[in-house]
């Protein structure tokens, strides 16, 4: 795997090989105080976090994941790794999804293969020089999916089985906002057929798009939920 740059709208690219040591670049890329940073897999399946110096990569220093449980790798059957999901910039920092994934290679069927990614929380990294991240977790709740960021606040939402067992009873997903990314309230919260994996804010209505995983999906996996500004405004029956 690569990162590839243009400086002429895309006519002409340069490529820049992953740094040694990895498995492979994750799917976004960190722009901050003016640099572009890359994470990657580590072949230990660790998370590793690089700055693109317009030459090459600088590793950056700094633990990505406090406070979260440390990877640990089952047997021959299952190969894990860990992630930054959803690394969205909000005020001068990143925010993101910690995740452990695992995949069985000895097992034909697909669905059996991935099972459902576990979350570690919401973390927050500010630069700390400009090969060094101080990361901190702000939020656990199980199963985040997405963060969303407007100018005055960042959002993400999670959800939770009602019945661990037996997804055909559906999830409860909730969004949670912050001005702050310290202190986290409870915007709304919903039942539906499965869970909320997408969170977008428009204009101050939030947009929600309906998942489903390898094992499971619904009929309305794959539908878009709109709650209203007004909706949020309007007072709950008691």
């Amino acid at each position: 795997m690569c990162l590839m740059e243009s400086a002429d709208d895309g006519k002409t690219w340069k490529i820049y090989d992953m740094p040694a040591g990895n498995q492979r670049i994750e799917r976004r890329l960190i722009v901050l105080g003016g640099s572009a940073y890359i994470t990657t897999v580590t072949t230990a399946g660790n998370t590793k976090v690089y700055r693109f110096n317009g030459k090459g990569f600088d590793p950056c220093n700094g633990d990505m994941l406090p406070g979260a449980e440390k990877l640990v790798r089952d047997n021959s059957t299952f190969w894990s790794w860990s992630t930054l999901e959803k690394p969205t910039i909000f005020q001068g920092r990143v925010v993101y999804i910690g995740a452990h994934h695992r995949v069985n290679f000895k097992e034909k069927d697909i669905a059996k293969m991935w099972p459902v990614y576990k979350t570690l929380g919401l973390f927050v990294a500010a630069l700390s020089g400009p090969n060094g991240f101080r990361a901190e977790r702000s939020l656990t709740e199980e199963n985040m999916t997405d963060i969303a960021v407007d100018e005055n606040r960042c959002y993400v939402v999670s959800y939770r089985w009602t019945s661990a067992t037996d997804p055909k009873q559906g999830a409860e997903s909730t969004a949670y906002a912050s001005s702050d990314l310290k202190q986290w309230s409870k915007l709304f919260s919903f039942h539906s057929d499965t869970f909320a994996s997408a969170i977008e804010v428009i204009d101050g209505d939030f947009y929600l798009g309906l998942g489903g995983t390898r094992q499971f999906c619904t009929p309305l996996t794959g539908m878009i939920l709109k709650v209203g500004k007004e909706e949020l405004k309007a007072p709950r029956p008691r």
